[in-house]
This record gives C-alpha cells, structure tokens and sequence, in this order.
C-alpha cells in the first residue's frame, strides 16, 4: 500500500531545553509531517452523463491551540473551496485566510512536500486536525434524494466530511501520535460545527490511518 505523505516544514523550533519557558516563542525550523495511508475507500467512480471517472477525497489539514483558536493551515486539497458541504470544519474556521495555496490534488497518492506557514508559536499542547470527505459517498443512513427536511438531508455530497484530531506538544522533543476520528461536519455545509459521528461507514475507510510527527 502507498504512503501519502505531506512533510510540512513549519518556522517552529520544537527541540526546546528540557526545562522550557512557557512564554518563550519558538520561531526556527522544525518538521511536522502528516502521514496518511489511503484506505480501500480512497477513491470511488462517479458519473458523467454515461462516462465513469475517478474521484477521490477533498482533505485539509490544519492547527489550533490547546483553547481552540485557530493556528493555521498546514495544506487543503485543490478543490476544496468549491463546494461549501466538503470540508465545512475547516472552511469554517474563524481567522482562516480567505485563500489558500491548495498543494494537490486528491486523487494521487504520491508523496507531496510543502513549506507551510511561518508562524511564532509559545511552548505547549496544540491540536493538528484532518477534514476528510469524498463526495457522492451515501449509504442507507445519509442517502441519496432524502427530502431537505430530513436530518440526513446532504445533497450530492453522501456522508458528511469525517475530521480527525491529535495533540501534540511544541517544546518538548520529537514525538509520534495517532490520529483518531473525531466528528463530521455538516452535511449541507451550513456552519463549521463538528457534530457527533452517525452513520458513517465506507467515510471511516478513506484513509487506513493517519498520523502526525514532531520531528527535533
């Protein structure tokens, strides 16, 4: 199985001395690196007219501090701001930039390096999150032609966009951490909430893992 992976070179020192100031402001290059494993649901065929073609997931990755403001983008999938019900979290975020340097497409699972931004970061734990979703993806609970008044209403899109979530810690080395599902978005797009997961089933096999690494 191939590797996605994004190696995002950040303006963060994270090899801080062992007994590091909580103020201090941590601003020489480090390494964060997202690895994800394409699941068996990675792409999917969708339709035009009476031509298949090959699709795969919108993705977008970014930072919040530890009280959930947010930090910034680490990369988003070139698609991603055209339809508002695929990455609503992310697209939602308050203070992210109105633009963003998409770094690939999402229908390759080749190795794709990216500087990400500059930014000034204090010691301290930091949420990384990855908004994950591939449209005309419905199942029996978020299915297709659903009345606009029912619960599960989402258009085109299928399942909502599924978001996962790590902590990690700036300051204090080099580590590893799994990330783990944490929500889905709403499947029409309408806000940026992050809603209890219900009926998501191929979504959760879009990706076989993901992780994100602090490297000194």
């Amino acid at each position: 199985m191939k590797y996605l992976v994004l190696a995002v070179a950040l303006a963060w020192l994270i090899s801080a001395p062992a007994q590091a100031n909580p103020s201090q402001k941590y601003a020489l290059p480090g390494v964060l690196t997202l690895e994800l494993v394409p699941g068996a649901h990675f792409k999917n065929t969708g339709w035009f007219l009476v031509f298949p073609f090959t699709k795969g997931p919108q993705m977008a990755a970014w930072i919040e501090d530890d009280q959930g403001t947010y930090v910034a983008t680490i990369f988003v999938t070139k698609k991603a701001e055209i339809r508002p019900e695929g990455l609503p979290v992310w697209s939602h975020r308050p203070g992210r930039p109105a633009a963003i340097d998409a770094v690939s497409a999402a229908t390759t699972v080749e190795s794709v390096d990216k500087t990400g931004p500059s930014v000034d970061v204090t010691a301290g734990k930091y949420k990384v999150f990855l908004e994950v979703n591939l449209s005309y993806d419905w199942n029996r609970v978020w299915a297709q032609n659903l009345p606009v008044t029912d619960v599960h209403y989402n258009g085109v899109n299928g399942q909502p966009s599924l978001v996962y979530r790590a902590q990690i810690s700036v300051g204090q080395g080099a580590s590893v951490t799994a990330m783990a599902p944490w929500g889905i978005g709403s499947a029409t797009g309408l806000d940026g909430a992050m809603n209890p997961s219900v009926g998501m089933d191929t979504a959760l096999q879009i990706l076989d893992s993901a992780k994100v690494s602090v490297v000194r």
